[in-house]
């Protein structure tokens, strides 16, 4: 998890994959095998991580711990794919496998996807919901990369609701929290809803100086994304040929065809 967090997702799959090999299958080895999973999907190899995870599924000896973090992982990997529906039929194993897994993170990131999926299909208010009392109570504890999320979150929903003053005091903060903690992964997460947000505020120039370090960080899932909204950016400030070059990236993507469907169209 350190190795993520820090965007060494290539390190971590070779240690993941070591202690794999060195271990005799049971629900330990499930259980590195759906870390393994999470790098992977994090890591922009899709179609690897459900590989994995359908062989982890297939496995007898699943716990209902076990059997959350694959529904968990099988909802972020469908939800990257652009399967908005699909994601909310999934999640409602996790919600009843959560009523008696006793592990708070488990919790969040169920709560975490429940709010993406919530926001994905414009029900902002609920969304902002579930995540309020969570980032509350995370700021009572040591930060955390668990706070970077929910601060982000939050912060792209008022921009849904147009709440700017709201939203840009949380994106600065979560994209500095970030920093802080040397995740170079939560920066590009931080980045993506920062710049909708100083697009909206007519601040491209500042956008784009935000947009092109992330791009700087390394190559993760969420940088298909990131270019989708820089693209935005250059195009609204009138940067065509810099929107282009963008887009032409983004129509090779392969594992997030919902993005590349995205950049043809635009």
């Amino acid at each position: 998890n350190a190795m993520r967090a820090r965007g060494m997702h290539e390190d971590a799959v070779s240690v993941l994959e070591a202690a794999i090999s060195r271990l005799a299958p049971g629900e330990t080895v499930d259980g590195l095998r759906l870390a393994l999973v999470d790098t992977l999907r994090e890591s922009g190899r899709s179609d690897d991580a459900l590989a994995l995870l359908e062989a982890v599924e297939a496995a007898a000896h699943q716990s209902p711990a076990l059997r959350l973090r694959a529904a968990l992982a099988r909802g972020w990997l469908t939800l990257n794919r652009g399967s908005v529906g699909a994601t909310a039929a999934i999640q409602a194993e996790a919600i009843s496998l959560a009523a008696v897994v006793d592990d708070p993170e488990l919790r969040l990131d169920l709560l975490m996807q429940r709010a993406a999926v919530a926001k994905e299909l414009q029900r902002t208010d609920e969304a902002i919901h579930l995540l309020e009392p969570a980032a509350a109570e995370l700021r009572t504890r040591r930060p955390s990369l668990r706070l970077v999320q929910f601060l982000t979150s939050l912060a792209a929903l008022h921009d849904d609701r147009g709440q700017h003053d709201l939203a840009l005091p949380l994106h600065l903060e979560a994209l500095d929290l970030a920093r802080a903690l040397g995740s170079r992964y939560h920066q590009v997460e931080a980045t993506i809803n920062l710049l909708y947000c100083l697009a909206d505020l007519g601040r491209h120039d500042e956008a784009v100086t935000y947009a092109e370090r992330a791009l700087e960080l390394g190559d993760y899932d969420n940088v298909p994304i990131l270019r989708v909204n820089l693209a935005v950016n250059h195009f609204q400030a009138g940067r065509f040929e810099e929107a282009l070059r963008h887009y032409d990236v983004l129509t090779l993507q392969q594992d997030q065809p919902h993005l590349r469907l995205i950049a043809i169209a635009r």
